[in-house]
């Protein structure tokens, strides 16, 4: 349930200048137009400054919507690490929000743009098997985004073929670059590597080299040659003198830092990727007046690459401000507690508040979305000092409740939440952003939602702001919107309803591997930082023998980093799970031992009859 899902300036050569200044690009190239062949002689030029870990540039591989979800963190970490240009993956639902003008993903590109020089990054192997097609992708991506947002300094393309794959791989390009209106724009960059010196062109000829033959587009301004390669050594011994020759237009040097291949620097110390990256970067100064700069390939997060070997620094943001927030330096604790052979309720919360030796601050509760949000759970948290937190369920397609068929039962809940009078935490449809089986299986219908169980985010957001309406004009202002997506779930930011209608973000994560709570939970809590809004760490669990050591991280790790988080509950229970998150007995004396720190101590203010409260 909680499976982590895996994660190049409109310009001539000026462009590497301002990117050695580490400033954006300031010309330009007009839409559409080509370049002399001739603009790319051969002259000296300064290479991009490289930062303190020795590169200039980074390629943002991985992502259905990597510009919505990381580009807050992305841009946080060029900054750090002094990158000057980012080559960006632009694909997936990103085009279309893009196209759209999403706010998330806007605002999150636009933070990208003003720490550095910003290309799309496109490319799919599975092009060359309809080589005379323009992809729709492309399409989009340079007649529709690239005008939109002037400040993309161009396009890196990035096909990847294999020898065997001449034919197509020339008829594509030909396709992409040989039209009156070549899909081009900006410093337009082919991605290259070097053995191609020694392969035969697209008539099977020697001379020119498929190398040659693939710079010579009079489209194509420069080249990104992918080196790949683990250490100096390696990269500069790869054909590198013998394609470096027949070069006539600059190139970037690409590194490899990821998992997904060999020859990689993935996963080693930030002191052998400086030292190495440095070394290419001297030699290929000295050999060629045409290298630009060196990019380390690739930004995945939660699959290795940079963040592995660099880590990303905690978002510097401000604290959060909303309801129910806890004085600065303490944060709510609270727990789901259902242990298995235990009845849900009163009872057992009870039993496990003299266990833990303290009240919670609050209290997690499910219910279908056919049922009201207040009820016997309710009313026993409010005598008891707690605020409930309520995990409301879908039971029926989220645009049946956008459509309004639903209004009557919610108008009668929103009636009995504003009788209620006191704060409930509300989570509607939580982890929205996976995909929904088994007693979820009836929200998800296969005319308005997407393919594989997925719910649509148009009628989510849509169904989120209907009932927010309803229960604002009901005067159920006690509610506090929690908007809840699965942390290391696909894409959550596509199911952002909107800064006006959500007052916390809450982040369900899991430890399924026992690493440390930064390493597992930090990812996620660097990219959630984007929304401005109190988080709340609404379900975590750790594996049984893990629990001690997962538990006793917690409260240092947010206290020292994470600021704009305001709560954290653990998960007791194994129901419908696929790891047993129940606690035992060194994980329930290492939670009552995390309860008694006094950065945990805060308590709901102004709940109505405390009396029960000791």
């Amino acid at each position: 349930m909680h499976a982590r899902h895996s994660l190049k300036l409109l310009c001539a050569l000026g462009c590497f200048a301002a990117a050695a200044a580490g400033g954006p690009a300031q010309a330009a190239t007009p839409f559409g137009a080509v370049r002399s062949p001739h603009a790319f002689a051969r002259h000296a030029h300064p290479p991009a400054q490289s930062g303190p870990a020795g590169f200039a540039a980074m390629k943002v591989n991985f992502g259905k919507t990597v510009i919505g979800d990381q580009g807050f963190v992305i841009a946080s970490y060029a900054k750090t690490y002094g990158i000057s240009t980012i080559f960006l993956t632009v694909a997936g639902d990103d085009i279309s929000l893009l196209e759209a003008h999403d706010p998330v993903t806007v605002s999150n590109l636009q933070a990208i743009f003003n720490v550095a020089n910003v290309y799309i990054l496109t490319g799919d192997p599975s092009w060359l098997n309809n080589p005379t097609t323009v992809p729709a992708a492309v399409t989009a991506l340079v007649r529709n985004v690239a005008p939109a947002y002037p400040q993309f300094a161009g396009i890196l393309y990035e096909i990847e073929p294999q020898a065997t794959q001449r034919t197509a791989y020339f008829q594509l390009l030909n396709t992409l670059f040989g039209g009156s209106q070549p899909y081009a724009f900006g410093n337009t960059m082919l991605e290259v590597k070097p053995n191609w010196w020694a392969l035969p062109n697209s008539s099977g000829g020697g001379s020119p080299s498929w190398l040659q033959q693939a710079e010579n587009y009079p489209a194509v301004s420069s080249l990104y040659l992918d080196m790949n390669g683990n250490s100096a050594s390696a990269q500069m011994t790869w054909d590198v003198s013998k394609a470096l020759p027949q070069l006539d237009k600059p190139f970037w040097s690409g590194a490899d830092a990821i998992t997904m291949r060999g020859n990689s620097y993935y996963d080693v110390t930030p002191s052998y990727l400086q030292t190495n990256l440095t070394s290419v970067g001297n030699q290929l100064s000295k050999l060629s007046p045409l290298y630009a700069g060196i990019s380390v390939d690739a930004w995945a997060p939660d699959n290795g690459g940079l963040a592995m070997i660099l880590p990303q620094m905690p978002p510097q943001v401000p604290r959060p401000i909303g309801p129910l927030v806890p004085p600065a330096g303490s944060i709510y604790l609270g727990a789901y507690v259902a242990p298995p052979g235990s009845p849900l309720g009163p009872t057992t919360i009870a039993a496990f508040e003299a266990t833990i030796g303290r009240k919670l601050a609050y209290d997690l509760h499910f219910h279908g979305f056919l049922k009201s949000i207040v009820g016997r759970d309710t009313t026993d948290d409010l005598e008891n000092g707690r605020i409930p937190m309520i995990a409301w369920d879908c039971s029926v397609p989220d645009a049946q409740i956008a459509s309004g068929a639903e209004d009557a039962h919610l108008k009668s809940v929103a009636a009995q939440a504003a009788a209620f009078g006191h704060p409930i935490f509300l989570r509607f449809l939580w982890e929205m952003n996976l995909p929904v089986g088994g007693a979820r299986k009836v929200c998800w219908d296969p005319n308005t939602d997407l393919p594989g169980n997925v719910l649509s985010p148009v009628y989510y957001k849509a169904a989120w702001r209907h009932m927010h309406d309803i229960f604002v004009a009901a005067g159920a202002t006690n509610v506090i919107w929690v908007w809840n997506p699965s942390g290391p779930g696909p894409s959550p930011s596509e199911y952002y309803p909107g800064a006006d209608v959500v007052d916390w973000v809450g982040i369900d994560d899991y430890d399924l591997t026992s690493v440390s709570f930064a390493r597992n939970s930090g990812p996620v809590l660097d990219s959630f930082a984007q929304y401005g809004k109190p988080i709340v760490i609404s379900e975590t669990g750790a594996q049984p023998t893990y629990q001690p050591t997962y538990l006793s991280q917690i409260g240092g790790v947010l206290s020292q980093s994470y600021p704009m988080v305001m709560g954290v509950s653990y998960f007791d229970s194994n129901a419908g799970l696929r790891a047993k998150w129940t606690l035992t007995s060194p994980g329930i004396a290492a939670f009552a031992a995390m309860g008694a720190q006094p950065y945990f101590s805060a308590v709901p203010p102004n709940l109505g009859n405390l009396k029960k409260r000791p």
